[in-house]
């Protein structure tokens, strides 16, 4: 029983270590989902609204390093999702599944770090999207249709799993570690 749990302990380890290790390491990974915030900034002449922008984009990689346009069949956005609070009349969430953003465009000038933070890497040229109440207003830049928020595109990291979620994937390796024996 002793030499069963010392086997045991090292194999569930090991497992815990395999999972930090994927889940750290996908630069390989064709679909890699993004955090991104946008700043309020000045729009129209008026003061920030205190208005805050935020969204998940969901990106396949192998076909993200170009020129995107907005109907680009090619485009490499597979999923946008954008939260807006505090707004005067654009609160909410939209997204591309639900058909709230049917238009996305994605401009880069050359092979990105998707282990870094994107937009600091100065090689994004463009990334806006067109929706029901919310379009795109320059460069990387969108309002809301209802109370002309304007939103500056602050930052696109990449999303980071929970902790929970890779240590259940540990456990779930320990546990049939331990049912082979």
């Amino acid at each position: 029983m002793t030499t069963q749990k010392r086997n045991i302990v090292p194999i569930g380890i090991a497992a815990i270590i395999t999972a930090s290790s994927i889940a750290a390491s996908t630069a390989q990974a064709d679909i890699i989902e993004f955090d991104i915030v946008w700043n309020n900034i000045i729009g129209d002449g008026s003061p920030a609204t205190g208005a805050s922008a935020v969204g998940t984009m969901t990106l396949d990689t192998s076909l993200a390093s170009g020129v995107y346009d907005w109907d680009n069949v090619l485009n490499p956005i597979v999923d946008l999702s954008i939260t807006i609070t505090d707004s005067v009349s654009s609160n909410g969430t939209y997204s591309l599944g639900a058909s709230d953003i049917y238009l996305t465009n994605w401009d880069v000038t050359g092979p990105l770090d998707y282990d870094a933070e994107l937009v600091a890497q100065g090689l994004i040229n463009d990334f806006n999207h067109v929706g029901v109440n919310t379009t795109g207003f320059g460069p990387s830049t969108f309002i809301t249709l209802g109370s002309r928020d304007v939103f500056e595109l602050a930052t696109i990291t990449r999303s980071v799993p929970s902790p929970s979620a890779l240590a259940l994937l540990g456990l779930g390796g320990f546990v049939g570690a331990r049912r082979r024996r």
